[in-house]
C-alpha cells in the first residue's frame, strides 16, 4: 500500500511512501529522505498504485495506535498554514519524538488514582468569587480574559474553577484541564498548589524532562487516568482525553512566542485548540498583552475584572530613585577591586531590612558582570567573533561570552601581547551584583538566580525551595525572578536600573518595561506584613514609568494604544518578518539587492526592506529582513501568499529563509 507521508524537513509538501500493511493516519513512522532516515507522520492512504519514479519503503512503524488524534492533525495543519511552516517540521515539534513501539511498552500506564478535591480550599474573597461566577456564566462562547491585579488571587480562581468542574462531572468522561506557565520556573510552583488541591491528578510537561518522561506523562493523559497537566509553551500540543478548559496564566509573557523552527505563539495556539475542543479558555494576568486588552474592548474575548488585593492595597511604599546610568565606563583595574556598584541608599534600605531578619529580592534585569567591555586606547567594543554583539564580562572578570552564540573568550586571551592596555567595562548585569552585595553583606545568604545558574537540572527549583525556607536572605535575579512567584515573606523589593528597557530598538519596549515592573513589584507585598519597593532609575520623567509604579494598567494601555494607533503598529495592524541569512555577506546583499529592485516596481506599499535588523549577523551568518503589514491576519495572509512564490526564485537554497508571523521582536 502507498501512503502520503509528511516529512520532518523543509519542504513544503508531503512525499509517497510503501508499506506492505495498513497504517492508520497519524502513524508516526522513520523513512529514508536523501541520504539519511527521518521523522514522518502518515496522512493519507493512496488509491493509486502508479508513479512516474521510484517509491521507497517506509523503514520503521514506531507505533501500532496513531499518536495524533484528529483534534491534534488538525491543529498541526492550522499552525503550518498559519505560520507558513512545513507541516512535517509541526507534527515533530508536537509529539516525543523517536520513541519506537519497544520504548513505548516499557512505560506502562498506571492505574487511575481515585478523583478527590481536598476541602480545606481557602474562602474566596467577595471580588474571587464574583471573578469566578462571571467566567462560569460566560462559558466557552469566547475566551475570557481575566485581569486581575498582582496578589489578587487568581491562581484560587483557577483552582475553583477546576473544582467546580471536577465536582460536576458524576459521570465518565471525567474532565481534564491545561494550566499553561510561561516560564519552567512557575511549574514546580504550581504543581506543589494543585497537587495539594488534586491529590494524584497532576501531571508536567516541559522541555527540562526527558523525552521517556513526557511520553509517560501523556500517556497517562491520552488514557484518562491524570486531571490536570501543568506545562510551558509546549504542553498546548498534549493529547488528552476529554479536555474540558485551557487556562494560560501570565498570557502576556513572550516565553509563550517561540521564536525558531515553527515560530508559534502558545497562547495563540491555546485558544485554536479550545475551538476545535469546544471547550472554555481562560487568559490570566496584571498586565495583559496589549492584542488581548484591545481584543477584549472590541468583544472578541470577554473581560472580567479582579482589582482588589488580598493582602491590602499596595505594597506600603514604592520609592523612586534617580542613580548614575549604569553604561558608565569603569577601568577594569578599578572594577576588579570590588568598585561600589550598589547605591548607598539602597545599600542602607537592604541592611535594614537584613538586621530585621527579613529577606530581600534584588532584580536586574541583565545577566553577567557587564554589558560589555571597552579597549581604552581605541575605543574599540569587545566583540563576538561570530555575531555583531558585543561580549558580556562573566565568571568574576574572567570570562567573555556572546549570549547568542555562545562563544566564549577568557580574559587572559584576549590580554595575551595586550598587558599594557587596560579596559573600560559598561554596565553591570547580575553577577556584578551578587558579587557586590557578598562584599557588602558577608553575613548575609546570598544567591542568585538567572540562566547561567540554573543550567544544571534541578537548581532553579533547589534554589526557590532554600529561599521560601528562608535558608536564603537575599536573591538576586534577572526578569525570571518577577514571574508569578509567591514570597510571602519578602520585605524588600530592589529593581535596578528599571529604564534600561526602554532603550531597546523594539516597538514593544515600552510594554515589557510595564509589564517587567509590574509583576516585579507583586513579589512584594504578598502578606499582611510591611514591605517596600526600591526601584532605581537614571531617568525619572518617563510615562512609562510614572504608570508602572502607580500600578496603573489603564493609564498606560491609553498612552500606549494612541502611539500604536498612531505609527500602525499591532493592535492595529498585523506583520510578519521574513529573514534571511546567509554566510556569505556578498552574497545576500546582491539577493536583497534584486529582491528590493522587484520590490520597488512594484509599488507595494505594505512591504518595508529588505533591510539590515539591529543584529545584523548571528553565530557567522548575515541577516537581512522583510517585514510584510497588514490590515488583519486575512490580508497578512494573502500578502505573504501573493510574495511567497515571486520571491523564493530569487533565493538560492544556500539562503536560508525564515518566516515569523506575528514577531514579538523587531531584534
Amino acid at each position: 500500500m502507498f501512503y502520503q507521508v509528511a516529512v520532518d524537513a523543509q519542504v513544503n509538501r508531503l512525499h509517497t511512501y510503501r508499506h506492505s500493511e495498513h497504517l492508520q493516519r497519524g502513524t508516526r513512522v522513520l523513512v529514508p529522505f536523501g541520504t539519511r532516515q527521518n521523522y514522518g507522520v502518515v496522512l493519507e492512504a493512496l488509491s493509486t498504485q502508479k508513479f512516474p519514479y521510484r517509491v521507497k519503503d517506509i523503514d520503521k512503524v514506531l507505533e501500532q495506535q496513531p499518536y495524533y488524534s484528529p483534534t491534534l492533525l488538525q491543529l498541526a495543519q492550522f499552525i503550518s498554514t498559519y505560520y507558513f511552516c512545513p507541516l512535517g517540521r509541526v507534527l515533530a515539534l508536537i509529539a516525543p519524538r523517536y520513541l519506537t513501539v519497544s520504548d513505548t511498552q516499557k512505560t506502562a500506564v498506571e492505574d487511575t488514582p481515585p478523583l478527590r478535591v481536598n476541602d480545606d480550599a481557602p474562602i474566596l474573597t467577595a471580588a474571587q468569587q464574583q471573578a469566578l461566577q462571571a467566567i462560569q456564566q460566560h462559558g466557552n462562547s469566547k475566551p475570557v480574559l481575566l485581569h486581575g491585579i498582582t496578589d489578587a488571587g487568581k491562581t484560587e480562581v483557577y483552582l475553583h474553577l477546576i473544582a467546580a468542574l471536577l465536582n460536576a462531572a458524576t459521570t465518565a468522561p471525567r474532565p481534564q484541564f491545561l494550566v499553561m506557565v510561561p516560564e519552567i520556573a512557575l511549574t514546580a510552583q504550581m504543581v506543589r498548589v494543585f497537587t495539594q488541591r488534586f491529590p494524584q491528578q497532576v501531571v508536567v510537561a516541559h522541555s527540562a524532562l526527558t523525552v521517556a518522561q513526557r511520553w509517560q506523562n501523556y500517556r497517562l493523559l491520552r488514557a484518562g487516568k491524570r486531571a490536570v497537566l501543568i506545562g510551558a509553551r509546549s504542553s498546548v500540543f498534549a493529547p488528552f482525553a476529554h479536555l474540558k478548559l485551557i487556562i494560560v496564566d501570565e498570557e502576556h509573557d513572550s516565553s509563550y512566542k517561540q521564536s525558531s523552527q515553527v515560530a508559534y505563539h502558545g497562547r495563540d495556539i491555546a485558544i485554536y485548540r479550545a475551538q476545535l475542543e469546544d471547550t472554555q479558555i481562560v487568559l490570566g494576568s496584571a498586565t495583559p498583552a496589549l492584542e488581548s486588552w484591545h481584543n477584549a474592548k472590541q468583544g472578541k474575548y470577554h473581560l472580567v475584572e479582579l482589582s482588589q488585593r488580598i493582602h491590602g492595597n499596595h505594597p506600603q511604599q514604592v520609592q523612586l530613585l534617580a542613580t548614575a546610568c549604569p553604561t558608565t565606563h569603569t577601568d577594569l583595574s578599578v572594577a576588579q577591586q570590588a568598585e561600589e556598584v550598589i547605591s548607598e541608599e539602597t545599600a542602607a534600605r537592604i541592611s535594614a531590612t537584613l538586621a530585621a531578619r527579613k529577606q530581600v529580592i534584588v532584580i536586574i534585569n541583565r545577566r553577567g558582570f557587564s554589558h560589555y567591555l571597552l579597549a581604552k586606547t581605541t575605543g574599540n567594543v569587545i566583540t563576538c567573533a561570530n555575531c555583531s554583539v558585543s561580549l558580556t564580562l562573566h565568571d568574576n572578570f574572567s570570562l567573555l561570552k556572546c549570549h547568542y552564540c555562545d562563544y566564549r573568550l577568557p580574559l587572559a586571551k584576549l590580554r595575551e601581547g595586550r598587558q599594557s592596555e587596560d579596559f573600560h567595562i559598561c554596565g553591570y548585569g547580575s553577577e556584578r551584583i551578587e558579587t557586590a552585595l557578598q562584599k557588602k553583606f558577608p553575613a548575609a545568604s546570598i544567591a542568585r538566580l538567572d540562566s547561567d545558574t540554573t543550567a544544571r537540572k534541578g537548581e532553579l527549583e533547589r534554589v526557590l525551595q532554600r529561599f521560601r525556607h528562608h535558608e536564603i536572605d537575599l536573591l538576586v535575579g534577572t526578569q525570571m525572578l518577577a514571574k508569578g512567584h509567591d514570597f510571602p515573606d519578602v520585605a524588600l523589593l530592589v529593581i535596578l536600573h528599571a529604564d534600561q528597557m526602554l532603550l531597546m530598538p523594539d516597538f514593544r519596549a515600552a510594554e515589557r518595561t510595564f509589564q517587567l515592573l509590574v509583576q516585579a513589584m507583586g513579589r512584594a507585598g504578598r502578606s499582611d506584613n510591611p514591605s517596600a519597593v526600591l526601584v532605581e532609575v537614571s531617568r525619572a520623567t518617563s510615562p512609562v514609568l510614572t504608570t508602572a509604579l502607580a500600578q496603573d494598567y489603564l493609564a498606560f494601555v491609553r498612552d500606549e494604544l494612541a502611539f500604536r494607533e498612531q505609527f500602525r503598529y499591532p493592535p492595529f495592524t498585523r506583520f510578519a518578518c521574513l529573514e534571511l541569512n546567509s554566510p556569505q555577506r556578498k552574497q545576500l546583499q546582491a539577493i536583497t539587492l534584486k529582491i528590493s529592485q522587484l520590490l520597488a516596481r512594484s509599488g507595494d506599499l505594505h512591504i518595508r526592506g529588505p533591510a539590515d535588523p539591529p543584529l545584523a549577523k548571528i553565530n557567522q551568518r548575515y541577516r537581512k529582513v522583510i517585514y510584510f503589514c497588514a490590515r488583519d491576519a486575512r490580508q497578512l495572509h494573502a500578502l505573504l501568499r501573493f510574495w511567497q512564490p515571486r520571491l523564493q526564485p530569487l533565493i538560492p537554497s544556500q539562503v536560508r529563509t525564515f518566516i515569523d508571523v506575528d514577531p514579538h521582536t523587531t531584534l
